[in-house]
């Protein structure tokens, strides 16, 4: 059996159309998920774009002890283990975050296409002229480097195919053209699309607004807090931006999965779709994914397609990126699923099992001073989230309140305390320090 693993940097499960979306306009992922099994509840465990890469990779848990960091040397990868069992890995990405500064997040893997040019990849050193298009105070923290950086990177794109998803996508349809009757395989391709910042062709955009924008360049907003820094207008526009760039990532996915199909691979091939994260447009008050771990961050879309298993299934167990690594694994029979902290849901694709994790931890790399931290957890019924910085713990009942908008945490004090200890007992058991247990403590 085949694997491809596709991962779409930043993609909101709920601006999907086949998670229930009526505006944003994503057919072909639409149409895939028809064939395949739709979680409903995946939610990430570490974050953001590297750590939530290092457990798509390992299967193992990254955030109690491990953060934006390259993966250890001693380290037994993915495509080690695939390796081990007879299968040519290739990896084929634009996020350049797996490889800038000595990262190489290709351990283990045969061969690697890197797409160069993502957003502050050093790829491009041409003198040119600039305008960031915006006031500083709306443009997000590093934007000196990451948003010159980016134009110059693609100030000599001419057509809808140069843009990054287009070339990432078309180079893993190459290698398979070139590959189809080996086997087996695991491929493994990585778009950083829709991450900011967001400039799909113009055509795209002009789905979602008709008119010409005239105001302030807002491709690469403010991460943080957002009241009152931007209109209602410029709000409604970044949200098209992204819509716009999710439309076209979805285009692009669309043509490697006719590719596929055209290849004649759907018959000996596992397919899995889904993001690393993803990110709040203005809901309370964030931009972003800083700040809070709202569901729009949070929850991410997964669509699971095997050939042995009927499509157009939809699962509401809780499932985390971790698990990912592991059901792979357990899909081909492999042994030593114990070695991993990540837990295989392949029983419960295979309607063997009907319920898989009891909750779902998540937050960024913890450490004994934990004043920036923001974190979460949820039952799939409610989702808690604490802070470092001395912000209330937010409580929301996800079954009747699903945009979280009315806290109830000082009227449900048990839920807090039962939540809490959930994250205590996670950070625990993945290697968290006891210094930083005893901050964490202090928190939750």
């Amino acid at each position: 059996m085949n694997i491809i693993q596709i991962v779409s940097d930043t993609y909101r499960a709920d601006y999907m159309g086949c998670y229930g979306c009526p505006w944003v306009h994503t057919p072909r992922l639409d149409r895939f998920a028809r064939i395949s099994t739709r979680f409903e509840k995946t939610y990430i465990c570490s974050f953001p774009t590297v750590p939530a890469r290092y457990e798509f990779l390992t299967g193992m848990v990254a955030f109690p002890t491990f953060g934006w960091e390259p993966i250890p040397r001693d380290q037994v990868t993915l495509a080690e283990r695939l390796s081990d069992c007879g299968y040519r890995c290739m990896m084929i990405a634009d996020t350049s975050n797996l490889f800038r500064r000595g990262f190489w997040y290709n351990k283990g893997f045969h061969g690697f296409e890197w797409i160069r040019g993502q957003e502050g990849d050093e790829w491009n050193a041409d003198f040119c002229e600039i305008d960031p298009g915006s006031p500083p105070e709306k443009l997000r923290s590093g934007w000196q480097h990451n948003i010159y950086q980016h134009r110059r990177n693609t100030r000599m794109r001419r057509y809808e195919r140069d843009c990054f998803v287009a070339q990432t996508m078309s180079a893993a349809g190459d290698w398979l053209e070139r590959n189809y009757k080996g086997g087996p395989f695991f491929l493994y391709v990585d778009t950083f699309d829709p991450h900011e910042p967001w400039d799909a062709p113009e055509w795209y955009l002009r789905r979602y607004e008709k008119e010409p924008w005239t105001g302030a360049r807002l491709d690469y907003p403010k991460n943080g807090p957002a009241n009152g820094l931007y209109t209602e207008a410029e709000l409604q526009h970044i949200r098209n931006l992204y819509a716009a760039e999710m439309t076209l990532v979805d285009k692009w996915i669309g043509r490697l999965l006719e590719k596929i199909e055209d290849l004649g691979l759907l018959d000996k091939t596992m397919i899995l779709f889904t993001s690393d994260h993803g990110t709040q447009l203005g809901e309370h008050g964030i931009m972003l994914k800083g700040w809070a771990m709202y569901d729009s961050v949070v929850r991410i879309p997964l669509l699971v397609y095997h050939p042995a298993i009927k499509g157009g299934q939809r699962v509401g167990t809780l499932v985390q990126i971790p698990d990912v690594a592991a059901t792979i694994l357990d899909a081909i029979g492999t042994e030593g699923l114990e070695e991993l902290n990540g837990r295989s849901f392949w029983p419960v694709l295979t309607g063997t099992a009907h319920t898989h994790r009891q909750f779902a931890a998540y937050s960024g790399k913890l450490s004994p001073d934990l004043e920036q931290l923001f974190a979460g957890v949820t039952d799939g019924e409610w989702s808690l989230l604490f802070y470092g910085d001395g912000r209330p713990d937010e409580l929301y009942q996800l079954r009747v309140d699903r945009h979280q908008r009315t806290n109830v945490a000082e009227d449900r004090p048990d839920v807090v305390k039962r939540l809490s200890n959930r994250f205590l007992d996670f950070a625990r058991e993945h290697g968290a320090s006891a210094e930083v247990l005893m901050s964490l403590e202090d928190i939750v």
